[in-house]
């Protein structure tokens, strides 16, 4: 693995460097003057302010000296305001927007600043004007780690933070207090499970969170229980990143959910995982993460650039079992009934109960989303209600149409009058020759040159309509019958009899079989509004039918 240097990790975050510090008022009289301000021009006291800008000076030595004594004004500004308007009496900090005398926002902040104090001085004496910021840093978080014991917490990654900050704090002043607190979250255990994850299932954000947690409560006070956890997240996170660096967020219960997330916030976790003994473990998957992270970053984050680079300048070492398995693979998570699968650069995901229960990714971003329905008295999308076991080299999701919005079948008379203003009141009385669930199954194989797969239906009448929508991103080239173009935005097409289309990139080729009928099915009407930013092409189907799409790499 490449070990960076600050000076590169520098290089990536100055643009975010220079945007957090826009954001600082310095108006004179100003009552927030010194804070970092948000949009709305609220003081932002944890995360984006004070902690943050203050952590750029970690590259201390690498940034050139006129920068560290041009922000030392500006920092012991924002210290101040921090110390006399953000921390409350009792050492905690309120979020402005939602958690008011918070403890997890306070041991964010006591987090950052530890991770940054402990890298303080490695490139030679601490002296002048970030001597005294260093000493206003270690008042302020004397108060904060009073704050800390019975403060508690509201999400589960929130308590590891408060765990890190109480054991930073009781490695350094010794309060029992503090060590009677963190006592109480270590005998809860880790929370991870046995497929790598966490409860909020947060592989874009708060995974790194959790995992950072469990490697600094290892380093700090020397417990290795949650390391564990640590490698099973990142084999599984592994196992959901995508060829261009974003990582697969559907299972998320947490605001990057089916967001398109470079999880930069990792990079840290994966070079202090990657270190055993002081020296590199030569772990493949692990180098690639690492690696594909970094090079779809082309900027980091504020908080990301400060624990990388801390990590860069620590040398004490965290021992976590590096990660295994191949780059290219495929990967079942039955308890969430999700398969993944990589090859060639291109990512898969099949989903039971989800509205797209096949996505594809490209190389390079490009994204195929595929949706199914039946039209049949309103079993509505096809969702995938379970996987089968795999049976030779294809995987398959079965619909049988549970759970439908309409009684599928022919309602039979009642042979009394019933009033029109009734009718629906009374619905339920009548007898119902019910039909047989209007199943099918999408089936698929995959290989290092291709893969095909096949939608067919297993209802015996003939007739029921059936409707497979693709939606692919605008500029991408396809052809109909020979006859080449491009997706235009908001762009919708409608297979008729006959029409085949295939659509094509460098390396590879996408083929999709002809269309049966030109219907607009009632469960899937809002087929013809496509997303804002590619097109989608319709093909409607009547059982009986088997219907083909084949990817090929070239």
């Amino acid at each position: 693995m490449q070990i960076l240097a600050s000076k590169e990790i520098w290089e990536r975050a100055r643009a975010g460097w220079e945007r957090l510090s826009e954001g600082q008022c310095l108006a004179e009289g100003d009552e927030n003057y010194g804070a970092f301000l948000d949009a709305n021009g609220v003081p932002i006291p944890g995360h984006v302010g004070t902690a943050l800008l203050v952590a750029g000076l970690v590259f201390e030595g690498v940034v050139r000296e006129d920068f560290v004594e041009a922000r030392c004004a500006r920092i012991g500004a924002a210290l101040r305001w921090f110390e006399e308007s953000a921390l409350n009496e009792n050492g905690r900090i309120s979020s402005p927007d939602c958690n008011p005398d918070s403890g997890p926002d306070t041991a964010f902040v006591v987090q950052l600043w530890c991770g940054l104090l402990d890298g303080v001085g490695r490139s030679g004496e601490v002296s002048g004007a970030w001597a005294e910021l260093i000493g206003l840093m270690h008042k302020l978080l004397r108060r904060m780690l009073q704050g800390l014991p019975g403060a508690g917490f509201h999400t589960p990654n929130h308590r590891w933070v408060m765990a890190t900050a109480l054991a930073w704090g009781f490695r350094e002043t010794g309060d029992a207090a503090l060590r009677r607190e963190l006592d109480l979250y270590l005998a809860e255990g880790p929370d991870g499970d046995a497929e790598g994850f966490y409860p909020e299932r947060s592989a874009g954000v708060y995974d790194a969170v959790s995992n950072r947690a469990f490697q600094l409560l290892h380093r700090w006070a020397g417990w290795a229980e949650g390391l564990g956890d640590v490698r099973r997240n990142l084999e599984l996170i592994n196992r959901l990143l995508n060829s261009d660096g974003t990582v697969d967020t559907v299972l998320s219960t947490r605001q990057d959910a089916n967001a398109a997330v470079v999880p930069d916030c990792l990079l840290d976790v994966l070079l202090r995982a990657h270190r055993a003994g002081g020296e590199p473990v030569e772990s493949d998957a692990l180098k690639t993460l690492f690696a594909t992270i970094w090079e779809a970053a082309p900027e980091l984050s504020v908080s990301a650039a400060l624990w990388l680079a801390w990590e860069v300048r620590c040398s004490a070492p965290v021992e976590c079992p590096a990660l295994a398995g191949a780059v290219d693979g495929e990967w079942f998570v039955r308890s969430k009934s999700v398969w993944r699968a990589r090859c060639a650069g291109w990512s898969f995901r099949a989903m039971a109960g989800h509205a797209y229960p096949l996505v594809l990714r490209s190389p390079v971003g490009e994204e195929f989303r595929m949706a199914l329905a039946h039209a049949y008295m309103g079993t509505g999308a096809f969702r995938g209600d379970r996987f089968l076991e795999r049976s030779g080299t294809a995987w398959a999701l079965r619909h049988e149409a549970r759970g439908v919005a309409f009684r599928p079948g022919y309602e039979m008379p009642l042979g009394i009058r019933v009033e029109a203003e009734n009718y629906e009141a009374r619905r339920s009385d009548r007898p119902l020759r019910a039909f047989a669930p209007a199943a099918s199954v999408l089936s698929w194989k995959w290989t290092r040159t291709g893969s095909e797969l096949c939608w067919a239906s297993e209802y015996e009448a003939p007739g029921v309509y059936a409707q497979w929508v693709v939606d692919v991103p605008a500029g991408m080239f396809f052809e109909i019958g020979g006859a080449a173009s491009r997706v235009a935005p908001g762009e919708v097409r409608f297979f008729g009899d006959g029409a085949s289309v295939a659509w094509s990139g460098e390396g590879w080729r996408l083929e999709c079989g002809s269309g049966c009928v030109a219907h607009r099915m009632h469960p899937m009407r809002d087929a013809l509004a496509p997303p804002p930013d590619g097109g989608r092409f319709v093909i409607a189907l009547r059982t009986p039918f088997t219907h083909r799409l084949t990817l090929r790499f070239r």
